[in-house]
């Protein structure tokens, strides 16, 4: 605990609590294994964060660990704020994503449709198996 408290800088109790130890290039804090932010809920919750669910920031600063900004939520819970808070980075649009899905799916495609829409082939898979972009249907 102390460890993980030396690596704060607080700006006041109701300011955001600043990671100030290693980080990721996103800005998240790192401790150890572990985002410092999920270690900062659990420490402060005195639980494990429930299977399934994130620690999302209601402050949007990423290296932000007070447990008073930081809730759990779901994946959707988060694409949702992103997008609520003007974050979110789409490049495909709808009709793109329709197209994608029209391609076979074959890991010989894959690079040649990602560098054609200008996205990672994980992002095409992600989209061709249909675990990004759930509610764009086939084309009738």
């Amino acid at each position: 605990m102390k460890r993980f408290c030396d690596q704060i800088y607080e700006c006041g109790p109701d300011g955001c609590h600043l990671w100030v130890g290693k980080t990721i290039p996103s800005g998240y804090g790192r401790f150890g294994c572990r985002g410092a932010h999920r270690v900062a809920w659990e420490l402060a919750n005195g639980r494990p964060i429930p299977n399934g669910l994130w620690v999302l920031h209601k402050c949007d600063n990423p290296p932000c660990v007070n447990p008073k900004h930081l809730y759990v939520g779901t994946p959707a819970d988060n694409s949702r704020d992103m997008v609520r808070r003007n974050r979110a980075k789409t490049k495909l649009t709808r009709k793109q994503v329709r197209e994608v899905r029209r391609f076979p799916i074959n890991g010989q495609y894959r690079r040649y449709i990602a560098k054609l829409y200008g996205v990672s082939v994980s992002a095409i898979d992600a989209i061709q198996k249909r675990r990004t972009w759930r509610h764009i249907t086939y084309p009738k």
